[in-house]
């Protein structure tokens, strides 16, 4: 019967304690929006390529450099794959990427990792691709692209997640 009641006494204790941890994750992160441009990409001839039977266009970890300026403003280096259809201009591509540079109002010096995922349409093709950023100081930042047809510059927009209590 003790141990009944220890199981049970436990169990209440566990259940508490989750359920207060748990409160403080659903609380609502600060959001601050952000925005600027794409002003410089470069991608080389890295990783793997080919062309299947139907034409699309495959590469694998070709690595790309990005210059972005604004609300967030550095350098990533993205590890990207790609399979684009230059019939259609319908392709889809994504990978991950490291970045170091400035976010934010205060515009702190920050790294960061993340993973993008996006999508080719039309021709011209307009690619739209989003960005999940984990920032070394504890913030989230998301984010999506849409590179237009003609190129560069192209406009980023998205939010920085702040956590309650981060700072």
């Amino acid at each position: 019967m003790r141990k009944k009641f220890r199981i049970i006494g436990v169990s209440l204790a566990s259940m508490a304690g989750l359920l207060l941890v748990s409160g403080v994750a659903w609380a609502n992160p600060n959001k601050e929006p952000v925005w600027g441009e794409v002003v410089a990409f470069s991608a080389g001839e890295s990783g793997k390529f080919w062309i299947d039977d139907d034409g699309v266009r495959h590469h694998r970890n070709r690595l790309v450099t990005i210059r972005i300026e604004g609300g967030i403003e550095g350098r990533l280096l993205v590890v990207e794959n790609t399979n684009w259809d230059p019939s259609t201009g319908d392709g889809d591509n994504h990978g991950s990427f490291v970045f170091i540079g400035y976010v934010g109002e205060g515009l702190d010096l920050v790294t960061a990792t993340g993973r993008h995922a996006g999508v080719a349409s039309g021709l011209p093709t307009t690619w739209e691709v989003d960005l999940v950023w984990h920032l070394d100081d504890g913030r989230l930042i998301k984010t999506t692209e849409v590179a237009p047809p003609e190129g560069l510059p192209w406009d980023y927009v998205g939010e920085i997640l702040d956590p309650p209590g981060r700072r």
